[in-house]
């Protein structure tokens, strides 16, 4: 049931994570860029989503993976995710 293996919205996952770091608070905008980069919305272990739903949900085994990572990580990331969305500009 996905209601409790995934119970979190990206809300709370982004929450939970932060919660859980003792790194610099990660922000909706990290979120995205994680998921672009390595596909997490396409990980059924990470996310799940209704046919006909609007939004992803989020699982532990996110929360775990996410708040694990290093800030170096996600600055790395964010530096990728950013390029890549100023080559969309471009075109």
């Amino acid at each position: 049931d996905p209601n409790q293996t995934h119970p979190f919205s990206a809300t709370e996952l982004i929450k939970k994570v932060n919660e859980r770091r003792s790194g610099r608070a990660l922000t909706s905008h990290d979120h995205k860029a994680i998921c672009w980069k390595e596909s997490l919305r396409e990980n059924s272990k990470y996310a799940w989503k209704h046919s006909s739903g609007a939004s992803h949900v989020w699982s532990g085994d996110a929360v775990s993976y996410l708040a694990s990572l290093p800030d170096e990580r996600y600055t790395e990331i964010r530096a990728e995710y950013r390029a890549h969305l100023r080559g969309l500009k471009g075109k």
